[in-house]
């Protein structure tokens, strides 16, 4: 949470992880796709920002979307 301030990521609490995680095998395209939007829906529903699109350090930011080569969402 050292660099929560630092980066202004406006994370709120304690913890920036969530105790509990699990990991899952992607099953195929569509899973990919609906994976990924579920990712950038995160800061969105945590009240970060109004738009996937304005999360820095999401893939779905503009400056980022080279980090998705796949072309669709």
């Amino acid at each position: 949470m050292a660099n929560n301030k630092r980066l202004g990521l406006g994370v709120k609490g304690s913890n920036f992880w969530m105790r509990d995680y699990w990991d899952r095998y992607i099953r195929n395209e569509e899973h990919f796709h609906a994976a990924i939007n579920y990712i950038h829906q995160n800061p969105v529903k945590a009240g970060l920002c109004g738009n996937p699109q304005d999360w820095r350090w999401s893939s779905a930011f503009p400056d980022n979307a080279w980090v998705i080569e796949s072309g669709e969402e």
